[in-house]
């Protein structure tokens, strides 16, 4: 078998080859898939024929010439030159170029996968029917250090090779003809002829390159029918090593199945990786690098203005009565209440008082206070590399100061009840309107009636007024001579016009009354009035919501800022406490108070030279009306309950 060169000559003797082979030496057949010939003449035309069958045959003669004849009428003429190749000449007019067309597009994926997997690459083509190719000839180059051929099967026939195609392939492991390092040569045929579009050889490769690394998936050298169909048009693809992800659920220590919204899962490293938390607590991370990582957890900080903060007043309540026994605190509650970190060695009122001082946003507050936040169970992951997914990296949450478990992750609404008719039964809490000359200190009672009987362990408010008419005092709440009395009281005025109040206390108190009086100073010029409106109102665990009646504060003319104290007392002379003491003035105004436990009550910012009449609400004792006038700056008085 030997190979021949194949020219064809024009008239005008220009020569145009193309490669053929020689099956035999005497009377051949040779098969050409592909004839183009192209030739200068008076007019540059081009001649083509694809694909096209010429039977041509050969006689070698004494003197070296191989004379070849075909069925077409132009005679044709080989000679052997100095290489012992035989030079066909066959005459043909009319062509102008010997360029065959482009192939169909001949391309490579580009995609992801992960250390330690195996992937697939296709060499895919478009629609190859009816197109002539039965042969397919290519190089396959990727780099080494991320793709590692399969050890079997490393090449095998596409959908569009078909059934009964011939594959072969060298690799740089393949037995005494390795192929260049990072390369695979192949080569494939089907004698039925290739058809459809898709892949035509898949390629089969184990992924050993660290997260982050890339490989260029890259064809070069394609032949169809060894280049006599068309010419190569290649459009390679790439392969990037992805890493694998980190994926769980954050979840709420006082309840498994709450989820924790907004937690940032950080994971620093090349690149820097982090996720969030979604309303269902579950976050997902990828993107990593080579590693290592460790992801943490953390959560912003509550604060005291926050709707869904999740702690009350309740929750200084639930650590005073488990210090005095009261009650037993589980692990997790116990956990929650211990803001006072490694500050004391023990849970303790202390911790109570911090919560206290959280609410209501005193500034500064005492330090190492932890109230609001946030300290998860596992701290931290760590991950020596992540080239496979890790589900189920879950964590739990904890609030520091919710003792009670009442964070929801959902904004609590604000339990008032604004332009409802206050009806009889209900719940409500109320403040009055009072009048006070420019100048003088205010007392204003904070009023709870209808109670039933429930038993109030702590309780928590907001009093938004006019800082232009008036300004809370120093200590700008007090429970002496209330209900509460006993409870402890923290007050504050974080910002001007909103005062904040809080009570709490082991022992609950009960009863219809004064539960705590604010002290204000009225700075406000004459005829000028404030209004004195409750928010964020919650009662012990906060399942009760009551109605609210708003107060105001009218500013009169100056005067001597009078007072009137006095005592309830029953006729043995025992003191009457929780009793409601009401004064009317001459105009109507009313001013309304309670005894302390021991009987004693007080009013003040009164003007001197007016007459108020006194009068004493009580289910067990009966008590006469008095009228007071005040003609000093102070009015002391005894009253006695009938016998």
């Amino acid at each position: 078998m030997s190979i021949v060169e194949r020219r064809t000559r024009s008239s005008a003797g220009a020569f145009s080859g193309s490669s053929i082979r020689v099956i035999s030496r005497n009377n051949i057949i040779v098969s050409l898939f592909t004839i183009v010939a192209c030739v200068l003449f008076s007019a540059t035309i081009c001649f083509a024929q694809i694909p096209v069958d010429i039977k041509w045959f050969s006689t070698l003669t004494a003197d070296g010439q191989l004379s070849v004849s075909n069925p077409d009428p132009a005679p044709s003429r080989c000679d052997l030159n100095s290489m012992g190749r035989a030079i066909i000449e066959q005459p043909i007019a009319n062509a102008a170029t010997n360029v065959p067309p482009q192939c169909p597009i001949i391309s490579t994926p580009s995609g992801t996968a992960m250390m330690g997997v195996s992937v697939n690459i296709p060499i895919n083509t478009e629609d190859m029917t009816a197109r002539g190719a039965i042969s397919a000839d290519f190089t396959f180059s990727y780099n080494d250090a991320v793709l590692q051929p399969a050890a079997l099967n490393t090449a095998t026939a596409g959908p569009v090779a078909g059934p009964g195609s011939v594959v072969t392939y060298r690799t740089p492991t393949t037995p005494g003809t390795p192929s260049p390092a990072g390369t695979i040569i192949v080569s494939v045929f089907n004698t039925a002829g290739f058809t459809g579009a898709g892949s035509l050889i898949d390629l089969h490769f184990n992924v050993i390159g660290p997260a982050g690394s890339t490989s260029g998936l890259n064809v070069t050298n394609f032949l169809y029918n060894g280049g006599s169909v068309c010419l190569g048009n290649v459009s390679n693809g790439t392969l990037t090593v992805s890493s694998g992800t980190v994926s769980g659920q954050v979840t709420y220590a006082h309840n498994p199945f709450g989820p924790v919204y907004g937690v940032l899962m950080d994971a620093p490293g090349s690149p820097h990786v982090s996720s969030t938390t979604n309303v269902g607590g579950t976050y997902t991370m990828s993107g990593f690098g080579v590693g290592p990582y460790t992801v943490t957890p953390s959560k912003a900080d509550a604060v005291y203005t926050d709707a869904d903060r999740g702690i009350y007043a309740n929750d200084a309540s639930l650590i005073a009565q488990h210090v005095v026994g009261l009650i037993t605190l589980n692990s997790i509650q116990l956990q929650a209440a211990k803001v006072s970190g490694n500050l004391t060695p023990a849970l303790s009122s202390y911790d109570s008082a911090l919560i206290a001082q959280w609410i209501v946003h005193t500034v500064p507050g005492a330090p190492g206070n932890l109230t609001g936040k946030w300290r998860f169970t596992t701290t931290n992951t760590s991950y020596a590399n992540l080239n496979i997914n890790y589900t189920g990296q879950n964590y739990t949450g904890l609030l520091m100061g919710d003792v009670s478990g009442g964070w929801s992750g959902a904004a609590r609404p604000e339990a008032l009840a604004r332009g409802i008719v206050i009806t009889k039964g209900a719940l409500t809490a109320s403040i009055p309107k009072v009048e006070s000359p420019s100048g003088s200190a205010i007392s204003i009672p904070f009023r709870l009636e209808n109670l039933k009987g429930t038993a109030i362990g702590s309780f928590e408010f907001d009093i938004e007024y006019d800082p232009a008419v008036i300004e809370p005092a120093a200590n700008s709440a007090s429970t002496v001579g209330t209900i509460s009395e006993g409870l402890s009281v923290a007050s504050n005025s974080p910002q001007p016009g909103l005062l904040k109040v809080v009570v709490y206390g082991a022992l609950p108190v009960r009863g219809d009354g004064v539960y705590v009086n604010m002290r204000f100073s009225a700075i406000g010029a004459e005829g000028s009035n404030s209004p004195l409106i409750i928010h964020g109102l919650r009662f012990n665990d906060g399942e009760t919501e009551p109605v609210t009646v708003d107060g105001k504060v009218f500013i009169t003319t100056a005067s001597n800022n009078a007072a009137i104290h006095g005592r309830l007392l029953s006729a043995y002379g025992q003191g009457i406490g929780n009793t409601r003491v009401t004064i009317t003035s001459t105009t109507g105004v009313t001013f309304t108070t309670f005894s302390s436990s021991v009987g004693h009550f007080d009013f003040s910012g009164l003007d001197v030279g007016e007459s108020f009449i006194v009068t004493v609400q009580s289910k067990r004792f009966r008590f006469s009306p008095m009228t007071v006038n005040i003609s000093n700056a102070a009015a002391d008085l005894d009253m006695i309950a009938n016998p």
